[in-house]
């Protein structure tokens, strides 16, 4: 598994089997979707498959299909949800949609195949720039500079990440703190350890506050906050700066 930076926002699409049933308005979709949401925010991903795939066998749309295949990735089939990406991505009007590409992208990095990932990227890219629905540039370019990073492009990588540090909508500006750990973490590969802390710690200047706010759940804030003090430790025994690792480790354990 990848680092879990940059697992947060991976999703796909799919058809789950269910029973053959004969229905005769959407009023059973609503509830089953809505049923497979729920349970996936309670974390009960087996049965939010079992729902989701009900839903998309009474109708089948690219947004069901995303929801499914988000809930079989976070089960590791991977394999499954690129085959429900590519469901959704032969569904009418889904290709002006850059989200799907992007998301298949991650998926493809899941699943080692970085030279379709990066071709999924910049399909993504371009349809983002012709149908701006998403307005999440900044999210491609980021999946798109650590796609380069693992491929050896280097500069490259870190050219993007800097693009994508630019970018000041909100999904920009949710993430940026994910961006700046991200580079950090570029740097630090790149032996430059003090550039890696300095965007370290915008990083959970960014990030710790997000804990008590409502933008984002105190769960994933958590684990955020305490990989990255994690990351900044690694980062200060490098910098023999031991005193400072152990208050860093210490100080991610207070994250739960």
């Amino acid at each position: 598994m990848k680092n879990c930076l940059f697992m947060l926002l991976f999703l796909a699409i799919g058809l789950f089997a269910c029973e053959s049933r004969v229905f005769v308005d959407d009023s059973e979709y609503n509830d089953f979707l809505v049923s497979g949401q729920s349970k996936m925010g309670n974390g009960d991903l087996k049965g939010a498959i079992e729902d989701l795939g009900t839903a998309v066998g009474i109708k089948q749309t690219p947004e069901t299909y995303v929801l499914l295949s988000q809930a079989k990735l976070w089960t590791g089939d991977a394999q499954g949800a690129l085959e429900e990406i590519n469901n959704a991505l032969q569904m009418k009007g889904s290709r002006n949609n850059s989200d799907y590409f992007l998301r298949r992208a991650e998926i493809e990095y899941v699943l080692n195949d970085f030279p379709e990932a990066l071709k999924d990227t910049e399909k993504a890219l371009i349809v983002e720039k012709e149908f701006p629905i998403n307005k999440n540039e900044g999210w491609i370019y980021s999946v798109r500079s650590k796609i380069k990073f693992d491929m050896g492009d280097k500069q490259g990588a870190l050219d993007d990440i800097n693009s994508a540090l630019l970018y000041k909508d909100e999904i920009a500006e949710s993430n940026k703190g994910l961006y700046y750990a991200q580079r950090a973490k570029m740097k630090f590969d790149m032996d430059d350890p003090k550039a890696a802390l300095e965007d370290l710690n915008e990083a959970i200047k960014i990030i710790e506050p997000l804990r008590d706010s409502g933008n984002t759940k105190e769960s994933v804030a958590a684990e955020e906050i305490r990989r990255i003090y994690q990351q900044r430790a690694d980062v200060k025994l490098a910098l023999d700066d031991k005193e400072g690792a152990e208050k860093d480790i210490e100080k991610s354990k207070t994250f739960k």
